[in-house]
């Protein structure tokens, strides 16, 4: 039976975001669904964070007060609640003690002790649309760095002895520093003569002119940093990208090899004996007992096995294609007939006009935003020409306008991109998953396979000669619910 005591809760990801995504206009249909459902509200909690990006303090208090307080908890749909499955253990935990119901008023779905396998999981098909949207949108991030790296231009804040500065075709450019650079240089060839320890150094830069922001001498941790960093003599790294950079170098190769020598004293060590080695399993599967990645032994140049311990701490192997075939029984059990995916493809489509009406309303704010803009623009110029303002306050304003400009431009292009394809990337998850055992043991690559593993298991475990594992998203699902054809929900009685 749902509660009669509920709490409203209202979210944006930030301050800047349209209020009409937006906090009152949620607060407002959230108001009257309780009135529908005989519903107290005894409390609002209006939240402006993030649901990716930090511990979401906020709304991991609004979910304990609920469960102080026996009340329920109205969200405006899915994806004001969560983008992402990190919430999905504790909000769980709650429900399945009884402590905690959820209501998505715009989905109609509500989540609590007694709510089907279906119901969960079309709630947890709801996040996962959030999460695909947001993954696009990010995707669409990375591209646009990846185009800047593969331009050979740096995509962030440059290192000391450059400067990030913009050109007047509001170009974002990394050049030297006239005076940071020069010290540079004389501190790699100090250092790479080997004469100098790095605590020496630290007075050296100091006596340079170079200093912390608060005008303090530079860490001997900072110039550790800064001397393994290839960026000086023109190689770059972002992220997984090492590339040649197009910007200024400050030092050659030969200098900065020198450095890396004095640093590790010529000390050079190979590669493991194993470590290239391209085994199947290596570093996916670790001891039930121990902990420790379990690694894996060629035998008699013809079968490999999978080096473990036992309960008593004793060495023991197992033929790889013991566990092999324990993969494949589990993979099988992940079969779903066409009926079922053709079921999720339909309500996949009904959970995505919501989310593409997320996008659109933030679309329009980011066109109200440079309407605004350009409106601006012109009420600049019209007090530059008018002789109100003067030279110097005009260019700064033109240029700040400009730079704003061209930030929600980019933001407008992302968006767009963000909402393609978002169906056909859950559907065809789906899909994969009537063919993922084939797929597993008709590969001939280590590496597919590979990649079939990381993607389905979470985590994997030996104890002696059984695999212990824990499935990821959605497969945990699907895996549940492979004998389920009833995916069609009904009717509710209050639609």
């Amino acid at each position: 039976m749902s509660k009669t005591n509920c709490v409203i809760l209202a979210r944006i990801s930030s301050d800047k975001q349209d209020r009409e995504l937006s906090l009152p206009a949620q607060q407002s249909r959230l108001r009257e669904y309780a009135a529908r459902r005989q519903m107290t509200a005894i409390r609002e909690f209006v939240l402006v964070e993030s649901s990716t990006v930090g511990d979401r303090r906020h709304f991991l208090e609004c979910i304990k007060f609920c469960t102080e307080n026996h009340a329920a908890l109205l969200i405006d749909c899915v994806d004001r609640a969560q983008r992402s499955f990190m919430e999905i253990p504790l909000l769980e935990k709650y429900r399945r003690a009884g402590q905690l119901e959820i209501h998505f008023a715009r989905e109609n779905i509500i989540i609590n002790q007694n709510s089907s396998a279906t119901d969960i999981l079309f709630w947890h098909q709801s996040v996962m649309m959030a999460e695909a949207y947001s993954l696009h949108f990010k995707e669409n991030v990375r591209r646009s760095v990846l185009a800047k790296v593969n331009k050979g231009e740096y995509p962030g804040m440059a290192p000391l002895g450059y400067k990030n500065i913009r050109t007047p075709d509001k170009h974002a450019d990394i050049v030297l520093d006239e005076h940071e650079s020069v010290a540079v240089e004389q501190l790699f060839r100090t250092y790479a003569r080997g004469d100098m320890s790095l605590k020496s150094l630290v007075d050296l830069a100091y006596d340079l002119g170079l200093r912390t922001d608060a005008g303090k001498k530079i860490s001997k941790a900072y110039l550790h940093r800064m001397l393994q960093n290839p960026f000086y003599y023109g190689t770059a790294r972002w992220g997984k990208f090492t590339f040649e950079h197009c910007h200024p170098r400050i030092i050659d190769r030969a200098t900065w090899d020198k450095c890396q020598d004095v640093l590790h004293g010529r000390n050079s060590h190979p590669a493991t004996r194993w470590g290239s080695k391209d085994y199947l399993y290596r570093g996916l599967i670790t001891d039930y007992y121990s902990g420790r990645i379990i690694t894996t032994e060629r035998k008699k140049n013809k079968y490999n096995y999978l080096m473990t311990w036992n309960a008593s701490g004793r060495h023991i192997s197992v033929n790889e294609d013991i566990i092999t075939a324990q993969i494949v029984k589990i993979l099988d059990g992940l079969q779903i007939s066409p009926d079922t995916v053709s079921a999720a493809a339909d309500y996949l489509k009904s959970a995505k006009d919501i989310e593409s009406d997320f996008h659109r309303r933030a679309l329009n704010e980011i066109q109200r935003n440079i309407s605004t803009m350009d409106t601006r623009k012109n009420n600049l110029l019209n007090l530059y020409l008018d002789g109100k303002i003067d030279d110097a306050t005009y260019n700064a304003k033109r240029i700040e306008l400009n730079e704003t400009l061209d930030e929600l431009h980019k933001k407008e292009k992302l968006h767009r991109t963000a909402d393609d394809n978002v169906n056909d990337t859950i559907i065809n998850l789906f899909r994969a998953a009537q063919h993922i055992s084939d797929n597993f043991i008709k590969s001939s690559e280590v590496a597919s396979k590979r990649t079939i593993l990381k993607s389905i298991f979470r985590t994997l475990q030996l104890k002696e000669k059984t695999l212990c594992y824990d499935l990821n998203f959605p497969f945990n699902v699907l895996y549940k619910n492979t004998e389920n054809n009833k995916w069609r929900r009904r009717r509710d009685s209050n639609p």
